[in-house]
């Protein structure tokens, strides 16, 4: 479990990154900055709140760990926090190095040395790497001898990282353990792939969104052009209660428990092989269940059909046979329009 709440901001450093395939160079600032407590609150906000802690990667290079340059950056800082300064410079390189894409923007990269950073109940050192690249417009006004006046001001929103990193102490001879996130969704292989060269840490954490996102897919491509919306949110609220009342997963039992039926189950099985081919690895059937991805699953479910005739049905089933017994799905000829038949003995209020 990840608790960035306490964390302290030890050393900082602040550069520039330019885009280098348009000759843009980087600017090394000469010193650490100043971090006084006011600054220290407001980029802690602005660092550590995008991060929940849904996934975990860990740092690789096919020729062996020492050859990746952030991993080495980074591990010399832990082993002396005081040239938190010089790595940073070399973290500030190696990124210009490549940012080479023309449509990679210039910003802010910060190398922070942290503090009491809880990964798991325990406290440990961290190092996060992160950049601002997009600018927002505030108002700053100033007291005027007639009242006040107002002066727009480009600067970072300090609600909207862009793109950032941390690292924590631990687990070093395996790539220590990271958290990440690329807010423009568009720059993963520059920034994960290219400059970080990060893999997703294979656990429980990672085979719980792993099968979820295998009964996500299986729902929207299998379901839901065959039976409706209607079986795809009924089909994924079976496959959360599942995965809330049990504390391991088991691919045949779950089969058994949720899909039941016959038709939807050899779909299913089929669907499974299509789905590895494409995804390129197979995905694990026996493992603990983690409860965070678990939640982080929940929060994005959306348990409602809506309609173009701005209707909107919420689905409280607990399992398919009760949704297929009290709502049916149908096609009116007459009218030209699809139709959802609901059964029920009484109206609640």
């Amino acid at each position: 479990m990840l608790d960035l709440t306490q964390a302290l901001i030890s050393r900082l450093a602040i550069h520039r990154v330019g885009n280098k395939a348009q000759e843009e160079d980087p600017i090394v600032s000469a010193k650490l900055a100043d971090v006084t407590p006011e600054l220290e609150g407001a980029l802690l906000t602005y660092f550590m709140k995008p991060f929940k802690g849904d996934a975990y990667y860990k740092f690789t290079h096919p020729n062996g760990l020492e050859f990746n340059e952030v991993y080495s950056f980074v591990k010399s800082m832990f082993l002396d926090e005081g040239g938190t300064y010089l790595q940073s410079v070399n973290v500030l390189k190696h990124l210009h190095h490549h940012s080479v894409h023309p449509n990679i923007k210039s910003g802010e990269v910060y190398v922070a040395y942290l503090k009491n950073c809880m990964l798991d109940d325990e406290p440990l050192d961290a190092v996060g790497i992160f950049k601002s690249e997009n600018k927002d417009t505030f108002l700053a006004f100033r007291h005027e001898r007639d009242g006040l006046e107002a002066d727009p001001v480009s600067g970072v929103n300090i609600k909207k990282l862009d793109k950032g990193c941390i690292i924590f102490n631990t687990e070093d001879e395996s790539g220590y353990r990271v958290v990440t996130i690329d807010a423009s969704g568009k720059d993963t292989v520059y920034w994960m792939d290219d400059f970080l060269q990060v893999v997703e840490d294979s656990d429980d954490n990672f085979y719980t969104r792993d099968a979820l996102n295998l009964c996500n897919a299986f729902a929207k491509d299998m379901l839901t052009p065959q039976h409706g919306k209607k079986d795809e949110v009924l089909f994924m609220k079976s496959t959360l209660d599942y995965f809330s009342k049990a504390e391991t997963f088991e691919m045949g039992e779950f089969a058994q428990e949720v899909i039941k039926d016959e038709e939807y189950t050899k779909a299913f099985t089929g669907y499974l092989e299509t789905y590895e081919t494409r995804i390129g690895r197979k995905v694990e059937n026996d493992f603990g269940i983690s409860k965070p991805a678990l939640n982080s699953a929940k929060k994005k479910f959306k348990d409602l059909i809506k309609l173009d005739t701005n209707i909107h049905i919420k689905l409280n089933f607990d399992n398919l046979e009760s949704g297929r017994r009290f709502i049916e799905r149908g096609y009116d000829q007459d009218a030209k329009m699809s139709y959802y038949k609901v059964f029920f003995n009484e109206e609640l209020e």
